[in-house]
């Protein structure tokens, strides 16, 4: 059995149609696969819109801890700078009397 065998004994999800193909019957473009039986191919979308979802709250949860962190950053950098903040806003106040 040569390569090409192999590939049109796989089935395919076509993204136009919904359907399920065996073989490759539509481009590239508008088809998900290959897979090894028809209730994976058949399965394929809603894997995909599964793994959307589970990917963007993974990347909703990192853009939050991100955020976390650069607010614990800046606090920690603010401490540590605090009596260079206390002296120019003392000066600040002596320039205004």
């Amino acid at each position: 059995m040569n390569s090409g065998d192999q590939t049109s004994a796989k089935y395919y999800y076509n993204l136009k149609t919904g359907e399920v193909e065996r073989g490759m019957l539509t481009g590239a473009p508008d088809r998900m696969g290959p897979y090894d039986t028809y209730a994976e191919a058949q399965a394929a979308m809603a894997k995909a819109e599964d793994r959307n979802e589970a990917w963007a709250a993974a990347a909703e949860q990192e853009a939050e801890q991100d955020k976390d962190d650069y607010d614990r950053a800046e606090e920690e950098w603010r401490r540590s700078h605090k009596d260079e903040f206390d002296l120019a806003d003392e000066a600040w106040k002596k320039g205004l009397n």
